[in-house]
């Protein structure tokens, strides 16, 4: 069993997704498994990157970011599960603190993002990106995501946390949550990532 499956969700995230391919290919190691899933983005193929060492998924039809997360969760094989959005920048300590903080067998790792380009830190109990979860206890208490194009977060954290899980909570900032995106559509062309705030 791999210790980490970081799962990417993506549609029509060019740019900014070439830069999560870039940075999970760089930080690859043998104790991960990397999950990109693409809900059928309408992309150009000399727009494609480098996949390498993440397994790749497209979707025949769009189907919603609540399936493809619930998707993506039914293919994950490591003991903890991160969810990664195609337009948002993890850190360089990213994979290096998840992977010390899972150490603690809590059933979930909190941490620290920063919204890109406001500075704010976001410690916020309803998203799914600033959090580790422990795949057993999801498999355990048969949580799932409803396909909901939004609010899928919510609802699935609403009924995780109401288990009582152990937390484990990381103070680093290892998370650069892209607030200029309307969540289906990328419309920054220009953006420069920050890699490290």
């Amino acid at each position: 069993m791999k210790d980490l499956t970081v799962i990417i969700t993506c549609y029509n995230k060019y740019p900014m997704i070439n830069y999560i391919v870039e940075f999970f290919n760089r930080h690859y190691t043998d104790n991960i498994e990397v999950i990109c899933i693409d809900d059928h983005s309408a992309w150009l193929d000399d727009m494609m990157p480098e996949w390498k060492k993440i397994k790749y998924i497209v979707n025949p039809i769009n189907q919603g970011i609540g399936k493809v997360r619930q998707q993506a969760l039914e293919l994950a094989m490591g003991k903890y599960i991160v969810f990664v959005d195609g337009d948002d920048i993890p850190c360089e300590n990213y994979l290096s603190v998840i992977l010390e903080a899972i150490k603690s067998n809590a059933d979930v790792i909190q941490f620290t993002a920063i919204g890109w380009p406001q500075g704010d830190l976001i410690e916020d109990d309803k998203m799914v990106w600033n959090k580790a979860y422990r795949r057993q206890f999801i498999l355990d208490n048969n949580l799932s995501f409803l396909p909901h194009e939004v609010g899928e977060d919510m609802d699935f954290n609403e009924a995780f946390y109401a288990l009582n899980p152990k937390i484990y909570k990381v103070k680093d900032i290892i998370y650069i949550y892209n607030m200029v995106t309307d969540g289906l559509t990328h419309t920054l062309f220009n953006y420069q990532p920050i890699i490290n705030p």
